[in-house]
């Protein structure tokens, strides 16, 4: 009897002991959501895969929402129904940090170079995201294009400057600017550009202080409109500009028909998945003032956070941890075309190697819309350079939607 009962206890402890370690193992799947372009996001993708390989149990699903992203994010913030992780695409500490788990006690800490820790900290030293690199954006060119033009792309320093490019690129038979209206992004980041320029480069135009405190002047805006509007009607945009795609735009760019685009490196990398042989390179934005500088926009771009109410914690700093691995960091940072924000880790960044060289020492300030303006503008910022560049909206008009949204969001925020 008693060998009976020994047999039967054994089965259901050997039985109950399976059963525990199948639900140790059982399989969890992390939402990780980004707006990162194409490559980039394929990028992500290969190192989820390679994370599940060596963790079977954990699945990444690398999602992409592209332009809808934020109005996405906001939505699921005011529901608190966060994905696990997401990329903050130059927003971790003003807006998303209160959604998202502080990581200061992470051993990669250490590790993120200094230029990047002002960027990503708060007022208390808080660091919620993990940088994978350091983003430094200026005008993407085509130099084959350019040399054929007879434009020194690397003499350009004004707006007139640009101007005369124009008007020469123009005349050789190729395209001087590309933007791509089906995604609506490609106007809003010319405004950003043209805005750091007009309003807080230059000594004798800084108006940094009334953006911040509420009491800028929105009609001062239409210049940046009028900009927009004048690449338009000169026939320095790409004929089909509202219903172009970034691929399409990519592809005329690699087969040497398009000069500029106003965008960052990711697009570089893109061109040449087209064209490996484009000879590619990227300029400062210009100075519109005559006391202005030239210079690069810089700050957060791929940096990964955790939310702060994922039942999955310890999977994803496990997730955060294997991102920090040399060739990890290199996939993502080099499909971004950007260097790395982690110490010790070099990339090979192509033809871009010589214009990051050739740039350095310029001045590198922050994306306009994160360093002035309330949260919830850059989607404001799409519907107003596409509605002037369709000519839905005049360059005033613009300004006013600018600026009726601009009150109102800074009312929200505060």
């Amino acid at each position: 009897m008693m060998k009976k009962l020994l047999v039967v206890v054994t089965v259901f402890l050997m039985a109950f002991g399976i059963a525990v370690s199948a639900a140790a193992q059982q399989t969890i799947t992390l939402e990780f959501a980004t707006n990162a372009p194409p490559l980039v996001t394929n990028a992500y993708k290969e190192v989820a895969k390679a994370f599940n390989e060596k963790y079977p149990h954990i699945i990444v699903d690398v999602t992409s929402q592209g332009a809808e992203f934020e109005a996405l994010m906001r939505t699921r913030m005011a529901s608190l129904d966060l994905p696990d992780m997401w990329t903050t695409h130059g927003w971790s500490v003003e807006r998303y940090s209160e959604y998202l788990r502080p990581l200061n006690d992470q051993p990669w800490i250490e590790d993120i170079i200094e230029s990047m820790l002002p960027t990503i900290s708060n007022d208390e030293g808080q660091i919620f995201v993990l940088p994978i690199d350091s983003d430094q954006a200026g005008i993407v060119v085509n130099k084959t294009v350019l040399e054929r033009a007879g434009v020194d792309y690397y003499d350009l320093h004004t707006w007139d400057d640009f101007r005369d490019a124009f008007e020469k690129v123009k005349k050789s038979g190729a395209t001087p600017a590309g933007f791509y209206g089906r995604d609506p992004r490609s106007f809003a980041r010319f405004l950003l550009w043209a805005g750091s320029s007009l309003f807080t480069t230059s000594p004798s135009h800084d108006y940094s202080e009334q953006l911040l405190d509420g009491t800028f002047d929105w009609s001062r805006w239409d210049t940046a409109n009028e900009l927009l509007l004048e690449m338009k009607e000169k026939g320095y945009m790409n004929p089909d500009v509202l219903t172009a795609t970034a691929d399409s735009v990519h592809q005329s760019m690699a087969l040497d028909e398009i000069a500029f685009l106003f965008t960052n490196n990711s697009a570089v990398v893109s061109v040449l998945e087209y064209n490996p042989d484009a000879k590619m390179g990227f300029i400062p934005v210009f100075a519109y003032h005559p006391d202005g500088p030239r210079f690069l926009i810089g700050g957060e771009r791929n940096a990964v956070g955790i939310a702060f109410n994922t039942p999955y914690e310890e999977e994803c700093l496990l997730f955060l941890e294997f991102l920090t691995q040399p060739e990890n960091v290199r996939l993502i940072s080099e499909a971004q075309g950007l260097p790395p924000a982690l110490k010790g880790i070099e990339n090979d960044l192509g033809p871009l190697t010589e214009d990051y060289q050739r740039w350095q020492g310029l001045p590198i300030v922050p994306y306009f819309d994160r360093a002035y303006l309330p949260s919830g503008m850059w989607s404001v910022l799409q519907n107003v350079g596409a509605g002037v560049v369709s000519g839905e909206y005049t360059p005033s008009e613009g300004s006013k939607i600018l600026e009726e949204n601009y009150h109102r969001l800074r009312a929200e925020n505060q």
